[in-house]
């Protein structure tokens, strides 16, 4: 019978200056929920102190969850697919809008 191999571990980053979308809590639930089921672990946090190399060394991929404002990513190893067409310094702004009214009115 084959094993089954350790799960993936995923790091969840959902810190937000600004606007912050209601659905974040529920999508990180949702998430969790899901991981013994896709063989992921998923761990979540708002702390930008927690982006070191020790704590990212024990991570297979970062998931950034409905972020805000603007943040600089160094690439330390552009070897793999991934990340092979980015920068050293990846800048990346992430959903920027403005709501005049509910548009679900």
């Amino acid at each position: 019978m084959a094993q089954t191999p350790p799960p993936a571990r995923v790091l969840i980053y959902s810190a937000t200056a600004g606007f912050r979308h209601d659905s974040i809590p529920t999508a990180i639930a949702a998430l969790k929920a899901k991981g013994n089921a896709i063989n992921v672990e998923f761990d979540s946090t708002e702390d930008k102190t927690r982006f070191t190399v020790e704590n990212l060394s024990q991570y297979d991929a970062l998931l950034f969850l409905s972020t805000t404002g603007e943040s600089t990513v160094d690439i330390l190893d552009n070897a793999h697919p991934s990340t092979s067409m980015l920068p050293a310094e990846w800048h990346v702004r992430d959903e920027m809008s403005v709501q005049r009214s509910d548009y679900r009115a």
